[in-house]
């Protein structure tokens, strides 16, 4: 019975895998190349072009075209010696690798392998499907061991449909924010078998899969931290435990470092040193953060765009009232993020749907968004519940009619931060 169960789960999730790639497509089907609604475009460029420069052009001389640099939305640049400069990491480009490879093969037997023509574009929108299904998955295994099925079930759709999740998983596929989605689900499925059965190849694989977070974006080391103060008992494993096994020690730590070492290459041969600050004249204004324009400006505020997030506020509450230690946890943990994004010099981040910098963080925000879920559900109060099923469609109805109708900058008059006019027509 539980093998058929399980054949029944996995079918069901290749069902699902084959619906994202249809709305993938679908989403796609109407965007050209060269412009801002290529996926390899900008930011992405700057995280791609590491796959084409190392396994077709070369890293020497002018291998990469000269007009790269423009096509690709300037993402990055060529130096005086005609060598790439990216101040990207490149995380996202090897977690991009296998599907880049794949597409090569394609390419080559299409006769134009350059990395740039449709087969390429097709492999990172496979990627984005492939990052965004696995990572609901381990979502799911996770919240499965606390939350019954159909508020897991719920917590997943609405998370997905009723976020920017939708977008950075199915349309803006270069970014890195799908990658680290992805990476934040299976560590913390992850940690939950590393406390039951506390095996070095799982502790080996939870390093590694660190040291992906930290090279894929930085600040995700901010996640990791979070980990260690949700389940003490990870921390005791990772550090306590391990001082008493050196050697295992030894091996985890290269296992956290294998990731960073071809960021270290490359800027050892950018600029003859192993560290290197890539984002010259970018810095946080840590006296001066954003906070509610971050949350609440029509310029890619986290709750204009995804108010169906307000039910992981909500959910905090009920776990104030069952576990004050964790949501006050929670709480901090938020307001943390908050306060470092919201201090970068760019707090809107650019032609950005949503606050895109959030995206990775609905892995832990899915934990009390959970727990209301199942409360609703098992609320006496009909009335509540037919309140919340109709805010949650409502919410649905605006994340997916703007994604549907987007056009990658906010465009008020003027770029206006509260320009409420533009952001209503958006909707209606």
């Amino acid at each position: 019975m539980y093998e058929m169960r399980r054949k029944l789960e996995l079918s069901m999730w290749l069902l699902f895998f084959g619906l994202m790639v249809f709305l993938c497509f679908n989403l796609n089907s109407k965007n050209t190349f060269d412009n801002y609604h290529d996926p390899i475009w900008s930011d992405a460029g700057g995280y791609y072009i590491y796959l084409p420069t190392t396994f077709i052009y070369g890293w020497e001389g002018y291998g990469v075209p000269e007009t790269w640099p423009d096509k690709l939305g300037n993402g990055f640049e060529l130096t005086d010696k005609g060598t790439v400069k990216t101040k990207y990491s490149v995380g996202v480009a090897i977690m991009e690798a296998p599907f880049f490879l794949i597409a090569h093969l394609f390419a080559i037997i299409n006769d134009h392998g350059d990395g740039y023509s449709f087969e390429y574009h097709i492999g990172l929108w496979f990627a984005g499907v492939f990052y965004l299904v696995l990572g609901l998955f381990f979502l799911k295994e996770y919240l499965i061991k606390r939350y019954d099925l159909k508020s897991v079930l719920a917590t997943l759709v609405l998370i997905l449909v009723g976020t920017n999740l939708y977008y950075y998983g199915l349309n803006s596929v270069g970014m890195s924010h799908i990658y680290s989605f992805f990476l934040f689900a299976t560590t913390l499925w992850l940690s939950d078998v590393i406390i039951e059965k506390k095996r070095t190849r799982h502790l080996v694989l939870f390093s590694f899969l660190a040291g992906l977070i930290v090279i894929v974006r930085p600040t995700g080391c901010l996640y990791l931290i979070f980990l260690m103060v949700l389940s003490p008992q990870l921390f005791s494993t990772l550090f306590l435990d391990l001082f008493k096994r050196p050697f295992i020690a030894l091996i985890l730590l290269i296992a956290f470092l294998v990731p960073l070492l071809p960021q270290f290459i490359y800027w050892k041969f950018l600029t003859g040193n192993f560290f290197h600050y890539a984002y010259t004249g970018e810095t946080f204004d840590w006296l001066k953060p954003e906070l509610l324009k971050f949350w609440f400006s029509t310029n890619n505020g986290l709750f204009v765009y995804a108010p169906i997030l307000l039910f992981s506020i909500l959910g905090v509450v009920v776990l104030f009232k069952e576990n004050r230690k964790q949501a006050i946890q929670y709480i901090l943990f938020f307001l943390l993020i908050s306060y470092v994004f919201s201090s970068w010099w760019c707090w809107w981040y650019g032609c950005s749907y949503g606050s895109r910098n959030f995206v990775e963080y609905l892995v832990p925000a899915s934990i009390p968004f959970c727990l209301f879920v199942q409360r609703t559900f098992t609320s006496r109060f009909t009335s509540v519940k037919y309140f919340l099923f109709g805010a949650a469609v409502f919410f649905i109805f605006i994340n997916l009619k703007i994604i549907y109708k987007y056009d990658d900058c906010f465009y008020g008059a003027n770029n206006e931060l509260w320009d409420w006019s533009t952001y209503y027509k958006l909707i209606f």
